[in-house]
């Protein structure tokens, strides 16, 4: 049986995670379509080829070799296919795009053995360029040194686009090329690509943090010279924080509201009325309050997800900016309470032993 496999391949910062989320999660709406998602990595060739790591071995990996892994591919997914009855794999992984000339004999063997189709999305470099500086010059900081200026690693970044020359050259009879845009609903188009339905995602996933968040990684990951993974500043100052962050304009607001006062008063007028029969006194001498107006509107976030990926921070940026540096003064004040407990707990555990 000759199985279909379709490589989605990127390019980076065109809802690539949106897509695979949704792929993940459509396993039953793929299995009615004799279909199954293969997931972005290469575990199925072997020991030494899971995560990236085994992607960028297979990229280093000399023909020969690339060669005998894609027959020992093709070969497991037509034995799959033949069991199990699946007609079409989906592989997605944007890490492949930057390497096509570098898998090109992998998937010219792969060719060989199953119907092979290769989806790439192409977004406008004025929108990707600013995508990208931010999540690899900023998010995850790719550089040695401090965090780099956008004329000092765009350069660099919009060479990406030169993938796509290996890509046709290789590969054009099985490549589609599709745009994405800031409107591209990243779902239904590859399902207008490839013609498989996937589950409907309940929210469009934002993988890119508010600008206040980047401004704040921007900080902590020039303070080192090598390059800085976002966990890393997960773990050293989100952790334990709110997300999305709190808004202490919205608090304000809601602390200041008394709208609605007076008729919750008047509401128990005669009650007002015997106190002040019975004990003499006054209750509602006061005049009526005016009503306050309550949260303003702009005070919640913003949609910063804009075709650039988001801007600096302005005035409200630098507001929010504040909203982020209480929330993680209250989240690191609790975490070193709970710290100074288990300190004080093991101190007098050893203090009892000894």
């Amino acid at each position: 049986m000759r199985v279909t496999t379709i490589f989605h391949v990127g390019m980076g910062k065109t809802g690539t995670t949106s897509l695979q989320r949704a792929l993940a999660a459509s396993g039953e709406v793929l299995a009615a379509q004799k279909a199954r998602y293969l997931g972005m990595w290469f575990e199925r060739l072997g020991p030494g080829h899971e995560g990236f790591v085994g992607l960028r071995g297979l990229g280093q990996a000399d023909a020969a070799t690339q060669r005998a892994l894609a027959a020992r591919l093709a070969a497991d997914l037509v034995a799959e296919a033949d069991a199990e009855g699946t007609a079409t794999f989906v592989h997605s992984n944007e890490s492949i795009f930057e390497r096509g000339k570098a898998l090109t004999p992998f998937f010219t063997r792969l060719a060989e053995e199953v119907d092979l189709r290769i989806l790439v999305y192409l977004r406008p470099p004025r929108e990707w360029l600013p995508s990208a500086f931010a999540q690899w010059g900023v998010l995850h900081k790719t550089q040695v040194g401090p965090v780099p200026a956008f004329a000092e690693l765009a350069p660099k970044l919009i060479r990406t686009y030169d993938a796509i020359r290996a890509w046709q050259e290789a590969f054009a009879p099985a490549l589609t090329v599709r745009p994405f845009g800031a409107g591209t609903e990243i779902v239904a188009d590859f399902t207008a690509a490839t013609g498989i339905a996937l589950a409907p995602e309940p929210t469009r996933h934002q993988s890119r943090p508010e600008p206040v968040e980047m401004l704040l990684r921007g900080l902590f990951n020039d303070r080192f010279r090598p390059p800085v993974l976002p966990n890393e500043f997960n773990a050293a100052v989100l952790k334990g924080t709110q997300s999305p962050l709190p808004s202490v304009a919205r608090m304000a607001a809601l602390l200041e509201d008394h709208a609605g006062m007076e008729e919750i008063i008047a509401a128990r007028r005669d009650t007002f009325a015997f106190i002040e029969a019975e004990f003499g006194i006054a209750m509602l001498s006061a005049p009526p309050s005016d009503p306050s107006p309550g949260p303003s509107p702009g005070a919640d976030l913003p949609d910063h997800d804009g075709p650039a990926g988001g801007a600096a921070p302005g005035s409200d940026g630098r507001d929010r900016l504040l909203d982020a540096l209480v929330e993680l003064t209250l989240a690191q004040s609790i975490r070193i309470r709970r710290l100074e407990s288990a300190v004080d707990a093991l101190e007098k555990s050893l203090a009892e032993r000894s």
